[in-house]
């Protein structure tokens, strides 16, 4: 059997394919901000509401619509060249659950010890409890930053792009190349260092099980359970939940 790097990276894409199909992503998820800039200053909550939804939809579909153009269109691939497929190892959906566990622990410390050295700039910002709406709309915004982000965001970062950067740098290298860009995508500087290290967790978890599935449980997980807390965290003020609360990636 192949070892789970040699396969879960021998893809037909480029480095610079997946630079092609983040700069789309990019260009399309500015355009979506700027509609909805103009919409929301003519508009109250109610008028609005459907906007932001749609572009909770919008923005996964950009990564798919990516991946699609420039991976398995432009090379001729199955869709299973991104991982799609059953992961290998016995413990390939225990794993998940590990990795969920360390991003959130490191999470919680690092919101910590930013909180102790006096560094508020860098603690991660929580989330808002009334960022996903309210009403029909909030089940559907939960199901598209819970469920439909993680699966586009992993099929994008994990399956695209760590894919091409490991073949083109190594895994070591294009490990940190694939984190750091999928850290900085978030755009928020509070985020960058945890996000980082869970971009390594979730680059370790598809390199590991040769699929995209254990990723995209424990990145699921995490988003569902930063919405949840956003609700219902005990001391949501202070600086360790203030860490978790912010996991939403």
């Amino acid at each position: 059997m192949a070892s789970p790097s040699v396969e879960a990276t021998d893809v037909p894409w480029r480095v610079k394919d997946t630079f092609l199909g983040l700069a789309l992503v990019l260009v399309g998820t500015m355009a979506v901000l700027l509609l909805l800039r103009q919409f929301r200053g003519d508009g109250g909550p109610q008028e609005t509401a459907p906007l932001i939804a749609l572009a909770f939809l919008v923005l996964p579909g950009l990564m798919t619509f990516s991946v699609w153009l420039f991976g398995v269109e432009r090379h001729r691939v199955p869709w299973r060249a991104l991982g799609l497929r059953r992961p290998v190892g016995h413990w390939s959906m225990v794993l998940p659950w590990l990795a969920l566990l360390l991003s959130l622990t490191f999470l919680a410390g690092y919101g910590l010890v930013i909180a102790v050295l006096g560094l508020d700039f860098l603690i991660p910002e929580p989330i808002p409890a009334d960022a996903l709406g309210e009403g029909v709309y909030r089940p559907i915004n939960t199901v598209s930053i819970g469920v439909l982000g993680p699966i586009a965001e992993e099929v994008f970062f994990r399956g695209f792009m760590l894919a091409a950067m490991v073949r083109r740098f190594g895994t070591l290298k294009g490990s940190v190349l694939g984190s750091a860009v999928f850290s900085a995508s978030h755009v928020r500087i509070g985020v960058f260092v945890p996000f980082f290290v869970s971009g390594l967790l979730l680059a370790w978890l598809y390199l590991k099980t040769q699929s995209i599935w254990p990723p995209i449980v424990a990145h699921a997980a995490q988003n569902l359970l930063a919405i949840s807390l956003a609700d219902y965290a005990i001391d949501a003020d202070g600086p360790l939940m203030a860490g978790v609360r912010s996991a939403m990636g």
